[in-house]
């Protein structure tokens, strides 16, 4: 069974009970709703989960202490995203195709950080990175008339380089990357998770050897299969400033 959810910090409900078309809309299977402690408690354990993480990569002892050869780091940060969603819905009676925007959604939010990857020299590292944005937001249900409050995780998946500017600590760096963005509630069983074309670009500062700050900015269009006529897309802007870890 297909629910149509509506993330907004409105309610959905407009004239005869039809959703508001300046609610953002979500897909889910089978959602079964939560408590909001549930949420806290799942969100602080991940919290510590990247922490523990964290220092284990700042402590470990296989890495030569150089750039050049395997690395491995994560930090934890705080950014803001921004997003909008587009909802088309397409008449199969051919009565012609329907668009609706919603309002910009502002959050801010935890930032995390992961990547894994090779470095071919002590400037240049190529990796797999994960970075997503964690906010606060409500889902409005069309049998509801009050929202629930959700964890929502928007994100980038995928390849990307970063270039020093010194061979060693201090060094200020560039990065950036393509590949995949996300849009999930991660807590949520069954939920449906969004994907589509996603970019970053980024800049950060190597205060001493394995620990540096990185400021990222990211783009991504995260888009629903469509189901029933109707499509969903979501523009989504983040920035996260990020304190990190790498093992090298």
């Amino acid at each position: 069974m297909i629910i149509i959810v509506y993330l907004s910090s409105k309610n959905c409900s407009g004239k005869g009970g039809v959703p508001s078309p300046t609610a953002i809309c979500f897909l889910p299977f089978n959602h079964s709703p939560s408590k909001k402690a549930v949420f806290m408690r799942k969100s602080l354990l991940c919290f510590f989960i990247v922490i523990d993480t964290l220092f284990l990569i700042s402590n470990a002892d296989a890495f030569n202490g150089k750039r050049k050869g395997f690395i491995l780091g994560g930090g934890l940060g705080a950014g803001f995203s921004t997003f909008k969603e587009t909802v088309t819905i397409h008449d199969f009676f051919g009565s012609g195709t329907e668009v609706l925007e919603s309002e910009r959604e502002n959050k801010f939010a935890l930032a995390t950080n992961f990547k894994i990857g090779y470095a071919p020299s002590d400037l240049l590292e190529i990796f797999f990175t994960v970075k997503d944005s964690w906010f606060s937001t409500k889902v409005y249900f069309l049998d509801e008339s009050s929202g629930e409050d959700v964890i929502m995780a928007s994100g980038f998946w995928g390849p990307g380089v970063t270039y020093y500017f010194n061979p060693e600590a201090p060094s200020y760096f560039i990065t950036g990357g393509f590949g995949v963005s996300t849009l999930s509630l991660p807590f949520e069983s069954h939920s449906e998770i969004k994907f589509g074309p996603g970019v970053y670009a980024g800049a950060g500062y190597e205060f001493r050897d394995h620990f540096y700050v990185e400021l990222d900015l990211g783009y991504g269009k995260p888009k629903s299969l469509a189901l029933f006529g109707i499509g969903e897309s979501t523009s989504m802007l983040s920035v996260a400033l990020t304190i990190n870890a790498l093992a090298y």
